[in-house]
């Protein structure tokens, strides 16, 4: 708790939980719960980078846990909540999704914890099995739909974009403008088609595109 608050004094504005990593195997232990107790004392997000465990059962009741614990707590979840078959495998043209993991993820944000939870839409190379393989107006079209899940799931407001800086600079992980012209490209898509969705829906999602459209650089933060 000391060192959180030290690193929150100095700007920092989050911390980053990678639950493959926690010795316990559970993220809801003395630890955990120390983490969550502070962040929420200062209100800022935990993210959850699940690399090595996907959106397991086990995390997901970690996680459900503490937040009945700490209930004015907040999550983001990196990279699409991460819900790929291997997660901890490099990216690669043989990925697979975890459609049960992804499920779980759209019903942990949508249905039990709506006022807590964001997912991260980053490290599209690490989610996509097309990657940089597609043809450059396709790539990453296999996560297009799993965009939508998202945000009918979470809506325009949860929903953040983030680069994975530095690995998104690797020539073979596409840049900036990958990532940004992918979903740039999915929201003009679904903007197209919801010509007339209610007010409130279309006006994030207009402002969440106007973001995209001004943005001819992004500063290197994941």
């Amino acid at each position: 708790k000391n060192e959180i608050e030290r690193l929150y004094k100095l700007g920092f504005t989050g911390v980053r939980l990678n639950p493959s990593l926690w010795k316990s195997g559970s993220i809801s232990d003395e630890k955990g719960q120390a983490i969550f107790e502070i962040c929420e004392k200062l209100a800022i997000p935990v993210c959850v980078m699940a690399f090595g465990t996907g959106f397991s059962k086990e995390l997901e009741f970690d996680l459900a846990f503490l937040l009945n614990l700490y209930p004015q707590a907040s999550i983001i979840f990196d990279h699409f909540g991460f819900p790929r078959a291997n997660p901890a495998l490099p990216p690669c043209a043989s990925l697979e999704f975890d459609d049960a993991a992804f499920e779980r993820l759209l019903i942990f944000g949508s249905q039990k914890f709506p006022k807590n939870t964001a997912v991260k839409l980053s490290a599209f190379f690490r989610c996509s099995s097309l990657a940089l393989l597609d043809s450059t107006e396709n790539v990453f079209s296999d996560l297009q739909p799993r965009f939508l899940q998202l945000l009918q799931a979470y809506g325009p407001y949860r929903l953040l974009f983030g680069s994975d800086f530095p690995f998104v600079l690797l020539p073979e992980n596409g840049g900036y403008s990958s990532s940004i012209s992918a979903l740039r490209a999915w929201l003009l898509d679904f903007v197209q088609e919801e010509k007339d969705s209610s007010a409130s829906k279309e006006r994030g999602l207009l402002d969440f595109h106007l973001l995209l459209s001004r943005s001819t650089s992004l500063l290197p933060f994941d």
